[in-house]
């Protein structure tokens, strides 16, 4: 069966109504941004019973076999939710429709009810773990950075591999003769490798001095190098293209088709 993912966040908002209790509000949508759906929960039924029920007729009516969340603490409570209602749980920094909402709902929601305090607002999702040796499995042959058009990825970027996902269109304003960087990982086995990394919920690229690292899940980090020179040029493209970039696999640099194909956004979630 096919896999129906979408992206969910069940937490406290910056905002108390007249008795002093915060907001609890649940978002849930698609990667795509094209259904989505807010609903506040009463302060005194913030628990996985309301939330399963909350959620049953939206996993029901669209099919949703795994939910992306990116808070650490309401896993407990959204995995619970979720047991009765066959969907599983990723833990996921890759859920970049919802984190362009929530900064729209900052703005336009949030901000303009009376109890809004903008200091209450949830901690950042921390990622400054030690990266861990890239595990041999997901190790290519050979890389090689490369640069794309963001025009040409939103033309063709669907077709270009059976594995892959990209990034909701509408959210990102950007010319289409703007570079998007890359990586380009080349190996023999490149069909399995990409099958690897479509497990992986791929969330990005970070560059600390020399050193590039691979994020995934909700905390993992990955040493993809120790010293790369480039990966300066790397980091400078990524934030002149707001922080889109991607990760590509082809079994070597003279093949014509790519094995897996992923774009990636860097964003603060809070």
């Amino acid at each position: 069966m096919a896999r129906v993912i979408w992206e969910v966040d069940f937490y406290a908002r910056p905002v108390v109504d007249d008795q002093g209790k915060k907001l609890w509000e649940l978002l849930l949508c698609n990667p795509q941004a094209e259904d989505c759906i807010a609903q506040n929960c009463p302060p005194d039924q913030v628990n996985s019973q309301w939330l399963r029920d909350t959620l049953a007729p939206w996993v029901r009516d669209n099919g949703i076999t795994h939910l992306r969340a990116f808070r650490t603490p309401m896993l407990p409570m959204l995995t619970r939710a979720c047991e009765g209602l066959q969907v599983t749980v990723l833990p996921s920094r890759r859920v970049v429709a919802l984190a362009h909402w929530l900064n729209q709902r900052w703005l336009t929601v949030y901000s303009q009810l009376p109890g809004f305090q903008p200091l209450a607002a949830p901690p950042p999702v921390e990622g400054s773990s030690p990266p861990q040796p890239l595990p041999e499995a997901l190790r290519g042959q050979q890389w090689a950075w490369a640069n794309l058009l963001w025009g040409q990825i939103r033309q063709e970027g669907a077709d270009w591999a059976d594995f892959g996902e990209l990034l909701p269109w509408q959210y990102i304003d950007l010319a289409n003769d703007t570079v998007i960087p890359g990586l380009i990982i080349y190996s023999p086995r490149a069909q399995a490798l990409a099958a690897w990394m479509s497990g992986w919920e791929l969330a990005g690229f970070e560059v600390e001095g020399e050193r590039v690292i691979l994020e995934t899940g909700i905390g993992e980090r990955w040493l993809f190098t120790p010293r790369n020179s480039q990966a300066v040029g790397f980091q400078t493209a990524q934030t002149q293209a707001q922080g889109v970039h991607f990760l590509a696999i082809q079994t070597d640099p003279h093949a014509e088709n790519l094995q897996g194909f992923w774009l990636m956004q860097t964003l603060a979630l809070g």
